[in-house]
């Protein structure tokens, strides 16, 4: 079961399947399972219960405007996307990340001014700040939830 999170079916005993961490359905299922199996390549669970029905759920789509809405929301403030998704740990990660990368690459570059020693390779140290903004939209994108789990 590669890939389904949190999913708890016991064998022929009635079993509820809520909120996955893998978005595999969106509402409480009971079933009387007594095969579970994952097509391999998909979001599909499959279920089938003492050879009386067969079932599949299929992990719900995440809507185009929620994944622009988070990724913009990373793009203005590092991590804002993953505290909107419901990722806050994830998100205050992204955010003090960028925050402490941006004042050190700031600080190094105004100690050097200060200096009047060449900046040389210094500039560089932006790359830092800038990976974990771009890092944070990808992630925030790559990993938006449906409207139904909220």
């Amino acid at each position: 079961m590669e890939g389904v999170q949190n999913l708890n079916v016991s064998q022929n005993a009635s079993a509820a399947v809520a909120h996955t961490s893998a978005g595999i359905s969106c509402q409480n299922l009971h079933l009387n399972a007594s095969k579970l199996e994952r097509t391999p390549g998909t979001d599909t669970v499959s279920f089938s219960g003492n050879g009386k029905q067969n079932m599949s759920i299929q992990k719900p789509e995440v809507s185009t405007g929620k994944k622009w809405a988070l990724g913009l929301s990373s793009f203005f403030i590092p991590g804002l996307g993953q505290g909107i998704n419901g990722q806050w740990g994830k998100g205050a990660g992204f955010f003090l990340g960028y925050s402490a990368s941006l004042v050190t690459a700031t600080a190094v570059c105004v100690a050097h001014a200060l200096a009047n020693a060449s900046l040389g390779m210094t500039p560089l140290l932006f790359l830092a700040p800038l990976s974990v903004r771009i890092w944070s939209i990808v992630d925030a994108v790559k990993n938006a939830k449906p409207d139904c789990e909220e």
